[in-house]
């Protein structure tokens, strides 16, 4: 089975109408409309935690900040943690 294309779209202060297909009218985002129109979009996503790095570690581990090690923006993933970038 071949390997999926995936595109992993996460900016800071991003908010649900930030995307064309899903605003009012006002933003214009062409090309990633018709990424979402033919993609998955996640509509209940939450963020676990307030602060950048452990939120971004825990995307890409899984795992809250406090499981991971990654629980203040002076923290990373320690070496070895799984990641799902691991899978691509």
């Amino acid at each position: 089975m071949s390997q999926p294309n995936v595109v992993f779209i996460i900016a800071d202060q991003h908010r649900w109408d930030f995307m064309g297909y899903e605003s009012n009218g006002i933003t214009h985002t062409p090309n990633l409309n018709r990424i979402g129109q033919a993609g998955a979009i996640f509509r209940s996503a939450y963020c676990p935690s307030p602060l950048c790095s452990p939120s971004r570690a825990a995307i890409a581990s899984g795992r809250y900040g406090m499981n991971s090690g990654c629980f203040t923006n002076l923290h990373e993933l320690p070496p070895g943690s799984p990641s799902f970038v691991q899978q691509f």
